[in-house]
């Protein structure tokens, strides 16, 4: 899990992609490599960098970036 600097809720899983919590309507609303181009589903760590970008280390094959 990990909170960005805009204050949103960022959760990357196994086969499950990376998700982001909606605290209004208490949902998630799902990134996946089908939808979005996400390099796999198994999102093991995220990191922002400082234009807001999330960096998603994808397990076995390496780096994604994801702009928000």
């Amino acid at each position: 899990m990990y909170l960005d600097s805009k204050g949103r809720i960022w959760i990357g899983s196994f086969r499950g992609g990376l998700s982001l919590y909606q605290p209004v309507t208490q949902t998630f609303k799902h990134y996946q490599e089908k939808n979005c181009g996400l390099l796999r589903n198994d999102i093991r760590s995220i990191a922002e960098d400082t234009e807001g970008n999330l960096w998603l280390a994808v397990h076995g094959n390496g780096v994604s970036k994801f702009n928000p």
